[in-house]
């Protein structure tokens, strides 16, 4: 069986209500994203960090924070081939 590894860069691009990161799979690039809602329920889920508003100025610190949780969140979603028409695997919980 072939090695399906898949891996994560540490590059972050935030938008106004977003971030996107990089999965790589066999070669191929995966832009994955995760909303500010999302990253919100994840972080009172996961208890690590209390955070009223998800903005573009604090995501990338909770992206961090909680990004073992996100990249396994992804992960799973890309073994279950669950990509949009556009190649993205969009995280929601």
């Amino acid at each position: 069986m072939m090695n399906q590894a898949i891996q994560f860069d540490n590059e972050l691009a935030i938008s106004e209500n977003s971030v996107m990161f990089n999965a790589q799979q066999s070669g191929q690039v995966l832009p994955c994203i995760i909303g500010f809602d999302v990253l919100s329920q994840l972080a009172q889920l996961t208890g690590s960090e209390q955070v009223d508003v998800v903005n573009a100025d604090n995501a990338a610190a909770l992206f961090e924070l909680l990004r073992f949780d996100i990249e396994d969140l992804a992960e799973t979603l890309i073994k279950q081939e669950r990509v949009n028409d556009a190649g993205e695997v969009i995280i929601n919980c």
